[in-house]
């Protein structure tokens, strides 16, 4: 994972974290770190939505 804070990304990611249906995800990045499950990224969406998306579980990212 090379994500760094304030860059874009756009990935697909399965509906509700855990669900065989993908949605696109595409905002900037504010977070890029380390937990007990694995690298993952916070993500803002629109304006009031953030999303945290774990590295593993992403499929296709591009970052800009």
């Amino acid at each position: 994972m090379t994500a760094a804070v304030a860059q874009r990304i756009r990935t697909k990611y399965p509906k509700h974290g855990r669900r065989n249906i993908l949605k696109w995800y595409e905002g900037k990045i504010l977070r890029a770190a380390v937990g007990p499950n694995g690298p993952y990224v916070v993500v803002q969406c629109g304006e009031k939505k953030i999303r945290s998306l774990l590295a593993c579980k992403m499929i296709e990212p591009v970052y800009s």
